[in-house]
């Protein structure tokens, strides 16, 4: 199960994240005015190998490579 944040909530791995280089994850960012899906925790621990886009203001952006 991924980690959900509700309006204004903030992630509470994001000083330890490393998907929250320079406090880009807008999971960290408690001004936000939507819902986050972060999919990067599962089960409370945080899950390697992924990446996250500075822009990806819900958490549920997908990344095409052509």
């Amino acid at each position: 199960m991924s980690l959900i944040l509700e309006v204004g909530e903030k992630c509470p791995h994001s000083i330890k994240c490393p998907y929250n280089l320079n406090n880009e994850c807008w999971g960290a960012n408690k001004n936000r005015n939507i819902k986050f899906n972060c999919s990067f925790v599962k089960n409370g621990q945080i899950v390697e190998g992924g990446m996250r886009n500075k822009y990806d203001q819900t958490g549920q952006m997908k990344i095409l490579i052509d």
